[in-house]
């Protein structure tokens, strides 16, 4: 018994066929040596002057229209720009430290650095003579700034 010979190509279908190889190197080499056979030639090419008397006659019309100087527009004369107003900065009032938001934390000689929570919130009569119930959110300072004059 004979047994049948087994065929596999290792090709890989990137790989290139050296024919088509050798076809682009040819290719690529015929058309690198035409390119540097017109680079040397084309220098040597000598072209003749073109003269203006050689030109086209311009219409005696157009020629004036190119040789007419339209008049220039007058200088630009710049404005001066006007100074911004400066408005006067308002000087801040002093807090009136007998108002109703402030009596918890002034009402002793040396005011508080932070009011409890529990103290925040009070009743007092608004200007209607109304009893309201308030909470007040202090402005809170630090110990230097509370303890100064």
């Amino acid at each position: 018994m004979q047994l049948p010979e087994y065929f596999r190509s290792y090709d890989l279908p990137w790989e290139i066929d050296p024919e088509d190889q050798r076809r682009l190197r040819r290719l690529l080499t015929g058309g690198l040596l035409l390119l540097l056979l017109f680079g040397v030639i084309l220098p040597f090419i000598h072209l003749p002057k073109l003269s203006e008397a050689a030109g086209e006659a311009v219409p005696e019309r157009l020629a004036r229209l190119m040789v007419e100087e339209k008049p220039k527009p007058p200088p630009v004369v710049e404005q001066p720009k006007p100074k911004p107003e400066t408005k006067p900065v308002p000087v801040p009032k002093p807090v009136d430290k007998t108002a109703e938001a402030c009596y918890g934390c002034h009402v002793q000689s040396a005011p508080l650095v932070k009011l409890q929570r529990t103290d925040r919130s009070r009743r007092f009569t608004d200007r209607q003579g109304h009893e309201v119930i308030g909470v007040i959110r202090p402005i809170e300072n630090s110990a230097d700034c509370a303890s100064a004059q």
